[in-house]
């Protein structure tokens, strides 16, 4: 078994899209980083990259995105992506951004983007690379999740509201259902774990609004894509904030699915549900204007109060109650047991995507106490529990932001690779292909 890797070009893919004056400087220098880790890990053959065409932000379905996020959200992610180069007239989707969201969204997304009235032509090019950067990302993670656990093709169309238009037959359901098809057991054989290097992938954007440094929530529009097609889906987040936009959109599409079966008695095709476990769900991000401030976060959850207790269960989704600061090592490892044992013994799910914040790293900005050791022992644990189950496993790069060398080690070519974000991801891949477990 080897980690699939994406996108195949690393560095050069996302650094086309990836802006360096302004806004997140430090995207480019992550994916630096993580090329120059992956280095040894490719010569020894325990990782490999996933080689396709597919991946790019222009190849991301209409229909995909549709599913996590409102008409509004997606006409403007589309548009601005596009320019108007293009033919497009980028006002007409400016105008729909900002019914949708409200200006402060945007700047949300930006975060410290450059100011329209004074350069409106360099405001647009680097809103048109935001939002590539962005679609980007979508195209990865759903390149590598079907390359872990193919789909049959799903051209099923969505309303407005994202759910799935009624009455439409899905003579391919059962087709993407068939875990046993030789495709897909060849593909399992290979390698069931993959790693997304891309920009960070928008745990903060919910169905009809924008979060900080968030385009579309890339993991909810992967996880939904399965869950259309009838798998249980479950989505482990250990980013140093709260998932509040992932948590939005699985409640959403739960409890849509969960009514569209009361009305027609469960008789239709079986649409899978989405389960979110979030080690942070104490706390959410109050980031606006791009000045950030983590505070208590009063009601955890949608319905019921924000306990001290190690971790609880809401309708399948588990959230966890940490400050950042007793968030160690071993609290990690604990949770992901939690997680995993919860996963794939009570909700047996089918596929786990991992929203992978190194961000919760001792020495970044959050006073989280996880060193790499305790990166790689959660990579390890997810990689040998979910292989061991044959659960397929898509990790997608979230938060991570301290990426100087350290002190002494300016004058190497080191890239940032002694930084505490390098250390951290070097962990995790460590964790994720051992020479033992491959």
């Amino acid at each position: 078994m080897v980690l699939l890797l994406g996108p195949a070009d690393g560095t050069e893919k996302m650094r086309t899209y990836v802006w360096s004056d302004g806004g997140e400087g430090e995207q480019s220098v992550r994916l630096r980083i993580i090329d120059r880790l992956l280095i040894p890990y490719e010569t020894l053959g325990l990782a490999r990259r996933l080689l396709t065409n597919s991946i790019g932000w222009s190849s991301v379905a209409r229909i995909d995105l549709l599913r996590a996020h409102s008409q509004d959200i997606v006409d403007a992610l589309l548009g601005f992506a596009r320019g108007p180069e293009e033919g497009r007239q980028e006002e007409e989707f400016g105008a729909k951004m900002l019914s949708a969201t409200q200006k402060d969204q945007i700047d949300m997304l930006l975060n410290s983007a450059p100011l329209e009235d004074e350069d409106p032509e360099g405001h647009r090019d680097f809103l048109k690379n935001v939002c590539r950067a962005r679609l980007t990302a979508v195209s990865t993670v759903l390149a590598l999740a079907d390359s872990v656990l193919p789909l049959a093709r799903d051209e099923r169309p969505v309303d407005r509201e994202g759910r799935e238009a009624p009455g439409v037959e899905e003579v391919e359901h059962a087709a993407s259902r068939d875990h046993s098809s030789s495709a897909a057991k060849e593909q399992l054989q290979l390698s069931n774990i993959a790693f997304a290097a891309t920009v960070f992938a928008g745990h903060h954007a919910k169905f009809d609004k924008l979060g900080v440094s968030s385009g579309a929530n890339t993991v909810m529009v992967a996880a939904l894509k399965y869950a259309a097609s009838g798998y249980t889906v479950g989505i482990y987040d250990i980013d140093v904030h709260f998932a509040g936009g992932s948590q939005d959109i699985a409640f959403r599409w739960n409890k849509n699915n969960s009514e569209n079966d009361s009305k027609n008695n469960a008789s239709g095709p079986r649409r899978g549900k989405v389960y979110l476990s979030d080690v942070y769900a104490a706390f959410f991000d109050k980031t606006v204007m791009g000045v950030r401030d983590i505070a208590r976060h009063e009601r955890a959850v949608k319905f019921g109060s924000a306990s001290r207790q190690a971790g609880r269960e809401l309708d399948g989704h588990l959230f966890f109650d940490h400050w950042p600061e007793d968030f160690t090592d071993e609290a990690l490892t604990s949770n992901t047991h939690d997680t995993i044992t919860h996963f794939r013994d009570t909700l047996k799910v089918d596929i786990v995507f991992v929203f992978l914040g190194l961000d919760a790293a001792k020495g970044d900005l959050f006073s989280a106490q996880v060193t790499p050791r305790g990166f790689e022992a959660a990579c390890a644990l997810l990689r040998e529990q979910l292989s061991g189950a044959s659960i397929p496993c898509v990790f997608a790069l979230g938060g991570g932001y301290r990426v100087t060398p350290e002190a002494g080690c300016e004058d190497t070519d080191d890239v940032g690779t002694t930084s505490v974000f390098g250390k951290c991801i070097q962990g995790a891949l460590k964790g994720l292909c051992t020479a033992t477990a491959c």
